[in-house]
Protein backbone atom coordinates (compact mmCIF):
# COMPACT_ATOMS: atom_id res chain seq x y z
CA UNK A 1 0.00 0.00 0.00
CA UNK A 2 3.14 2.55 0.96
CA UNK A 3 3.96 1.99 -2.91
CA UNK A 4 0.60 3.48 -4.14
CA UNK A 5 0.53 6.13 -2.24
CA UNK A 6 3.82 7.26 -3.30
CA UNK A 7 2.93 6.41 -6.80
CA UNK A 8 -0.16 8.45 -6.45
CA UNK A 9 1.90 11.22 -5.06
CA UNK A 10 3.73 11.45 -7.89
CA UNK A 11 1.49 10.80 -10.84
CA UNK A 12 -1.02 13.92 -8.86
CA UNK A 13 1.80 15.77 -9.18
CA UNK A 14 3.00 15.44 -12.44
CA UNK A 15 1.35 16.92 -15.64
CA UNK A 16 -0.45 15.09 -18.31
CA UNK A 17 -4.24 14.21 -17.15
CA UNK A 18 -4.70 11.15 -19.72
CA UNK A 19 -1.54 9.75 -18.45
CA UNK A 20 -2.95 10.35 -14.87
CA UNK A 21 -6.25 8.32 -15.54
CA UNK A 22 -4.46 5.80 -17.57
CA UNK A 23 -1.64 5.98 -14.27
CA UNK A 24 -4.25 5.58 -11.91
CA UNK A 25 -6.13 2.10 -13.48
CA UNK A 26 -2.32 0.65 -13.47
CA UNK A 27 -1.87 1.07 -10.08
CA UNK A 28 -5.40 0.06 -8.82
CA UNK A 29 -5.21 -2.66 -11.27
CA UNK A 30 -1.72 -3.58 -9.12
CA UNK A 31 -3.41 -3.02 -6.15
CA UNK A 32 -6.76 -5.28 -6.72
CA UNK A 33 -3.98 -8.27 -7.80
CA UNK A 34 -2.81 -7.97 -4.24
CA UNK A 35 -5.94 -8.26 -2.68
CA UNK A 36 -6.76 -11.49 -4.46
CA UNK A 37 -3.65 -12.94 -3.11
CA UNK A 38 -4.35 -11.43 0.69
CA UNK A 39 -8.27 -13.20 0.23
CA UNK A 40 -6.89 -16.59 -1.69
CA UNK A 41 -3.82 -16.67 1.32
CA UNK A 42 -6.33 -15.93 4.27
CA UNK A 43 -5.73 -12.57 4.97
CA UNK A 44 -9.12 -11.67 4.21
CA UNK A 45 -9.56 -8.44 7.37
CA UNK A 46 -6.33 -7.27 5.33
CA UNK A 47 -7.71 -7.68 1.97
CA UNK A 48 -11.07 -5.77 3.21
CA UNK A 49 -9.02 -2.54 4.72
CA UNK A 50 -7.06 -2.34 1.52
CA UNK A 51 -10.00 -2.86 -0.51
CA UNK A 52 -11.69 -0.29 1.27
CA UNK A 53 -8.94 2.73 1.17
CA UNK A 54 -9.15 1.75 -2.83
CA UNK A 55 -12.52 2.33 -2.71
CA UNK A 56 -12.32 5.82 -1.03
CA UNK A 57 -10.24 6.73 -3.60
CA UNK A 58 -12.49 5.42 -6.91
CA UNK A 59 -15.99 4.57 -5.30
CA UNK A 60 -17.24 3.29 -8.89
CA UNK A 61 -14.74 0.40 -8.89
CA UNK A 62 -17.07 -2.86 -9.50
CA UNK A 63 -13.85 -5.08 -9.16
CA UNK A 64 -12.43 -3.84 -5.97
CA UNK A 65 -16.07 -3.44 -4.35
CA UNK A 66 -17.06 -7.42 -5.19
CA UNK A 67 -14.52 -8.42 -4.02
CA UNK A 68 -14.48 -6.88 -0.66
CA UNK A 69 -17.66 -8.90 -0.63
CA UNK A 70 -16.07 -12.15 -1.09
CA UNK A 71 -14.18 -11.20 1.30
CA UNK A 72 -16.71 -10.28 4.12
CA UNK A 73 -18.47 -13.40 2.71
CA UNK A 74 -15.25 -15.37 3.78
CA UNK A 75 -15.14 -13.22 7.12
CA UNK A 76 -18.83 -14.40 7.74
CA UNK A 77 -19.43 -10.89 7.47
CA UNK A 78 -22.80 -11.38 5.46
CA UNK A 79 -24.75 -7.86 6.28
CA UNK A 80 -21.48 -6.36 5.06
CA UNK A 81 -21.02 -8.55 2.23
CA UNK A 82 -24.42 -7.70 1.25
CA UNK A 83 -23.87 -3.86 1.31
Amino acid sequence: MKRLILFLLVILTTGCAAGRASSLQWAFQDEIGEAKKLIDTGNRRQAVDELSMLLQMEPKNHEARFLRGVAYQELEEHHLAIQ
